[in-house]
């Protein structure tokens, strides 16, 4: 099985292929980051899937993603918003005008604008602190470094996140042993649930300068 095999299996909007919105212009002003699971066969997808067909989805280059991976188990991926939905970017949409550097560029631009005003902390830096911002781009947060840099100190400590879902971020003291286990608890209750919508990992990560560094897997 396939890296992009695994991708879209849980994706948010397939790319269209090409010939439909796979040829439309791409505005850096609407471009946004979203984050998804990047699994292989050394880290395999925690998520069992009932449809075993799904699994063999093929791509080309051109059809595939454009994405980075940033951290363990996770890349960023770029979309259009389009208002109703999000539309996938593939590699053909890349250019010398649309380069992975502009499209990131764009992208962590974007971010802060649409929800530097409506990310909101909730709960206790003591125990557990779960950020939110409107339900789209709560696991996009890993990305802001202006965000680390004004929310760290509040914890006095180095902190340890969760994103059981592309909606959810918790935050925990890395050394808080309360916090810490109430972060497994939560990534098992979410990943237990089988409601939760766009699950993506297990892994709970501490903050190494501006990178991601896995710590344990609840």
């Amino acid at each position: 099985m396939g890296l992009f095999d695994k991708l879209f299996r849980k994706s948010l909007v397939p790319p269209s292929p090409a010939g439909a919105e796979g040829d439309f212009v791409v505005d850096l002003a609407k471009v946004v980051p979203r984050i998804k699971g990047v699994f292989g066969n050394a880290t395999p997808d925690p998520i069992p899937h009932q449809n075993p067909e799904s699994e063999h989805l093929q791509m080309t280059f051109a059809d595939s993603p454009i994405y980075e991976t940033f951290a363990t188990d996770l890349g960023v991926f770029y979309a259009v918003d389009m208002g109703d939905r999000y539309v996938m970017l593939q590699n053909r949409h890349l250019s010398e005008t649309i380069t992975r550097e502009k499209l990131h560029e764009a992208a962590l631009h974007n971010l802060a604008k649409e929800v530097g005003e409506r990310t909101e902390l909730s709960g206790d830096p003591t125990n557990l602190v779960m950020l939110t911002n409107g339900g789209n781009f709560e696991a996009a947060m890993l990305l802001a470094d202006w965000l680390w840099e004004n929310v760290t100190p509040l914890f006095k400590d180095e902190i340890c996140v969760a994103v059981p879902a592309r909606d959810l971020l918790f935050i925990a003291g890395k050394n808080n042993l309360v916090g810490r286990d109430s972060l497994r608890a939560i990534v098992r209750k979410f990943f237990d649930e089988q409601e939760t919508q766009g699950l993506l990992v297990r892994h709970i990560y501490t903050r190494e300068g501006n990178r991601w560094v896995v710590v344990e897997t609840a």
